[in-house]
């Protein structure tokens, strides 16, 4: 798992998912920026988020997007990476 996650609260998933919760602001603003890659056992938990942007992400993302009793309500597999339009 990176460094990245060493301060944040994770908790550990049966099946050995580890979930890193991204629960300030500056957690959250940060996020996934400039990792080259996210481990496949590893999640970022975005707590009361409603959208997430890909601009300049080196790796798609699986978003999955809970409801407020944390009950998946909808998967986007491998959103795309996005990259601002050049001038």
């Amino acid at each position: 798992m990176s460094a990245r996650f060493d301060d944040r609260p994770t908790r550990e998933l049966p099946g050995g998912l580890h979930v890193v919760e991204a629960s300030t602001r500056r957690a959250k603003a940060r996020g996934l920026a400039g990792l080259d890659d996210l481990a496949p056992d590893v999640a970022l938990l975005i707590p009361r988020c409603r959208s997430v942007h890909t601009f300049h992400m080196r790796f798609a993302l699986d978003l999955v997007w809970l409801d407020a009793a944390g009950r998946p309500v909808r998967v986007d597999a491998a959103a795309k990476r996005m990259y601002a339009e050049q001038p």
